[in-house]
């Protein structure tokens, strides 16, 4: 009962924890060409990622890196 127990939670905490944004993910700065980018393809046009981990060009840049809401 007590493995069953430890790996029920081991993967509940798995599967809840992955798909959250990183804390340290930058925020995109709120200017106009920003506020524009809807797509990662209009993100790569100006940021090159190929020498970030973790970062491929198919992948959503907009879901980690949000606009920042505080400063103008």
């Amino acid at each position: 009962m007590k493995v069953f127990l430890a790996i029920s939670c081991a993967v509940l905490t798995f599967v809840g924890c992955s798909p959250l944004i990183p804390v340290y993910a930058p925020r995109r700065d709120n200017n106009e060409y920003h506020r524009l980018a809807t797509t990662p393809q209009d993100c790569l046009g100006c940021h090159d990622v190929s020498g970030i981990r973790k970062h491929d060009e198919d992948k959503n840049c907009l879901r980690c890196h949000r606009l920042n809401e505080v400063y103008p």
